[in-house]
């Protein structure tokens, strides 16, 4: 198992970033947030080893009530 965390890039709504921020540190460090790009709504989720499923699980319930695209690598350094 790697010991790197995972990166994971997202668009949300501008509007939402705070919120999925605030759920995200009330999820007990499942994953650190960083906005990439705020007025694009772009997010970067870094995520540690073995917590990928919950992630996936947690981003997947939140995509009921908000829109969440997956998005490709980005430039963004490594956490």
């Amino acid at each position: 198992m790697s010991l790197e965390s995972m990166q994971r890039y997202f668009r949300v709504r501008r509007n939402d970033i705070a919120l999925l921020r605030f759920l995200l540190e009330g999820c007990d460090g499942i994953a650190f947030m960083l906005t990439v790009e705020p007025s694009q709504g772009v997010v970067a989720l870094y995520i540690p080893p073995g917590r990928e499923a919950e992630v996936e699980a947690f981003m997947g319930s939140l995509q009921e009530t908000m829109r969440i695209e997956p998005l490709p690598g980005g430039s963004v350094a490594p956490f």
